[in-house]
């Protein structure tokens, strides 16, 4: 027993290793922390009265499960606007009998609880004291901002003693009336240094006694004030059916006017569409929200790429020109599934819908013609390999899947009607024991036996040549063979593996982590990280190639002893060894 939940915790430390930053389309998060770099919309620095001041790069911390907005931004209808005094309240951690972060140093110097109303409050999430490690998973970063808000602090400040660049995500409020209304933003280690210098405090003798000792540090009332402002009330138009926020700072009110009725278009386009196939929809006026460029929304949403549908509304750069109904056709389409079939399915469908109507509203061979580009130039992907994967993340499998998605999903309503696309589509959102043989039962044919009436389809309509998908379906029965053994040989079976990670492991981290088998690979999702998918791939014995993520294209290896256990992984250089 021992050894398997070894591989648990083995999974914990990878998960970190792999989830510390995402990356896909827009700035690295290092970008927000460069102090080099300047943002319109927002600033922050420390000041003293006596007319000196620091900047302090930042980014903000966002809710993604409810408004898909940087906290105290209340849904984009608020600017965020703090000047207060600074306290340093170590891990932020209150229980009712063993520690209270807000004892200790007042301003005046006299030792107490400190006083935190309209102040800033600072603390730092992962500090590795022992009452930090006591109740790691139990008090959460949310329950600690929450202690802040109801002692009616200002704003909350958080750092990280591990990471070089913080990303979080508040995403543990069931209910939107729990998220805070006061802005919350994470900053370096350094720049908190900086602060704690700035006051005549020694960092590294407030942390090396903590280090030594174990106690956390003391709760200190510091001598500069904060002033953190960044824009978060959007300016507003509306029709019965859409709800826009932008700001017309960067984006002209004339131009969210033609966007209005660039949506009103997609929206009338797709309601005839579902109506023509039998599929009558319903529609919800919807909220969106438009930026400027991919920074702005990367610094408000914490997303990456070009658009974003979830049940919050849609969040969306604004690219100008004819992208536009092209973009609302794809995102519209997006939550009319959302509204009326599931929510949940694989991203493959979800584009796949996406993807078709956008080509039957724009150019509808486009998605067909760039698959046949693909298996003229041999990168065309077995669906089955497609089918599983994250379409979204940066890399070649996204950039075929999304027409690939397109064309298939084509084939199966143009063949099988909308309505039996329906079936599948929410069958997929399934629990895994309820999608056995989900195509089967829907087309009465196998996903493989399906794949290849699209590529012969394709084939007759383009007037292709049949030797060529003959080609492209004997390479693929080759690399389902290669994969099959490479499963067969694999003595850390994903099956042991994944039963000891599961779904719920990372909660003892305070997040979320998500394992799940996908043939023979294990694929990894984090809610903190949404856009992006690492899959760990098996190259032989104990042996597996990471794909997606920071460390795309590492090698993990784990070292075995006599007796078969596993007592240590490495990723390079970098190594965990079982103690």
């Amino acid at each position: 027993m021992s050894a398997k939940i070894n591989y648990a915790v083995l999974f914990i430390w990878l998960g970190i290793f792999l989830f510390s930053e995402a990356s896909a389309q827009g700035p690295l998060v290092s970008y927000y922390y460069n102090p080099s770099t300047e943002m319109s919309w927002a600033e922050c620095y420390i000041y003293h009265p006596g007319g000196s001041k620091q900047k302090i790069p930042f980014f903000t911390v966002a809710n993604q499960n409810h408004h898909w907005a940087a906290l105290g931004t209340k849904k984009y209808s608020k600017d965020c606007d703090v000047d207060s005094r600074i306290v340093f309240i170590g891990n932020g951690i209150v229980t009712e009998d063993e520690w209270n972060s807000y004892l200790g140093r007042r301003i005046e110097y006299t030792h107490g609880e400190i006083d935190v109303s309209g102040k800033v409050v600072v603390f730092c999430y992962d500090l590795p004291d022992s009452v930090s490690k006591k109740y790691q998973g139990k008090i959460t970063i949310e329950d600690r901002i929450a202690e802040a808000v109801s002692r009616n602090a200002a704003a909350v400040v958080i750092f990280s003693y591990e990471k070089d660049y913080p990303f979080f995500n508040a995403n543990n409020y069931q209910n939107e009336s729990d998220i805070p209304d006061i802005p919350v933003i994470t900053i370096n280690k350094q720049s908190f240094f900086n602060i704690l210098e700035s006051s005549g405090e020694n960092p590294a003798s407030i942390f090396g006694d903590m280090e030594q000792s174990g106690k956390p540090p003391n709760s200190i009332e510091l001598l500069p004030k904060l002033r953190l402002r960044f824009k978060g009330k959007f300016d507003k138009i509306e029709n019965n059916h859409f709800s826009l926020h932008f700001r017309k700072e960067v984006i002209s009110e004339e131009a969210m006017k033609k966007i209005v009725d660039v949506n009103e278009r997609s929206l009338q386009f797709l309601l005839n569409f579902f109506e023509k196939n039998s599929e009558p929809v319903k529609w919800e006026k919807l909220f969106i929200v438009y930026f400027a460029w991919f920074d702005s929304k990367l610094f408000y949403t914490h997303h990456w790429g070009v658009g974003k549908a979830a049940d919050a509304g849609i969040f969306s750069v604004y690219l100008g020109g004819g992208d536009d109904y092209r973009i609302a056709v794809h995102e519209n389409t997006h939550k009319l599934t959302m509204l009326n079939w599931t929510e949940n399915t694989s991203s493959f469908l979800t584009e796949g819908i996406a993807k078709y109507t956008e080509a039957l509203a724009t150019d509808k061979e486009k998605n067909d013609k760039m698959i046949l580009q693909f298996l003229k130039e041999n990168q065309l992907f077995p669906l089955d390999e497609l089918v599983t994967h994250n379409i979204g993340i940066s890399g070649m499998k996204t950039t075929v899947g999304y027409p690939a998605s397109g064309s298939f999903t084509g084939f199966l309503i143009e063949r099988y009607g909308l309505k039996q696309f329906k079936q599948i589509y929410i069958i997929e959102g399934r629990s895994d024991e309820d999608k056995i043989d989900s195509w089967k039962k829907v087309y009465n044919k196998s996903f493989a036996e399906l794949e290849k009436e699209w590529l012969y389809w394709l084939a007759e309509k383009y007037k292709i040549d049949e030797e060529t998908i003959n080609n492209h379906l004997d390479q693929i029965d080759q690399q389902r063979s290669a994969r099959q053994k490479k499963k067969d040989s694999l003595k850390l079976h994903p099956d042991e593996l994944k039963e000891y990670v599961g779904i719920y492991l990372w909660k003892e981290m305070g997040r979320s982590f998500e394992i799940k088998i996908d043939h023979d690979r294990l694929v990894m999702t984090s809610p903190d990280a949404p856009d992006m998918m690492v899959t760990l791939e098996p190259e032989g014995d104990h042996t597996f190639r990471m794909k997606g993520g920071p460390a795309d294209g590492a090698v993990l290896i784990f070292q075995v002893n006599e007796n078969g256990e596993v007592f240590k992984a490495c990723i390079g250089s970098s190594c965990f060894e079982r103690k």
